[in-house]
Order: structure tokens, then C-alpha cells, then sequence
């Protein structure tokens, strides 16, 4: 058995939980989504240092380039590695 066996679970929940929240940039967006979704099933947050450090599109922009990354491809590889 593995440490998170439940993830199916834990993600069915954290959806349902979600369901009605409006997106909203560096609160509920499409990547924090991602996010808050493998912290609800592994407890590992791996977009803290971006979390309401923006807006809009272009701060969400600003916050990959302060953090060192040109892009959200270069950041998703540099914090989880190459797939």
C-alpha cells in the first residue's frame, strides 16, 4: 500500500470543494488549482513562493521572472523536474 492510497479520494473532495470557486489570478487560477490540488492529496505545496504575489496575467508573469524562470513550462520543470 502506498503512502497516499486515498488520492483518489482526496482529489474527488478537493474538486467537489472547489466546484463553484470563482478563478481569480494568484488566489484560484489554473496552476494554484493544480496546486491546492496535490496539496490536498500529498500536503506538498509546491507554488508557495507564488501564492498572492499577483493579480492579473501580467504579474503572474513578473512572479515566474522574480522567481527565476522565463516561463511556466521552465518553472513546472524546475520545481517537479523533467518529465
Amino acid at each position: 500500500m502506498t503512502r497516499y492510497s486515498d488520492w483518489t479520494t482526496r482529489l474527488t473532495q478537493f474538486i467537489q470543494s472547489r466546484k463553484h470557486t470563482p478563478f481569480e489570478w494568484g488566489v484560484h487560477d489554473c496552476c494554484l488549482f493544480a496546486a491546492d490540488a496535490v496539496i490536498a492529496i500529498a500536503g506538498h505545496d509546491y507554488a508557495e513562493q507564488f501564492r498572492q504575489q499577483y493579480t492579473n496575467e501580467m504579474g503572474a508573469l513578473r512572479a515566474l521572472k522574480r522567481a527565476g524562470y522565463s516561463s511556466i513550462d521552465e518553472a513546472l520543470t524546475g520545481l517537479l523536474g523533467a518529465p
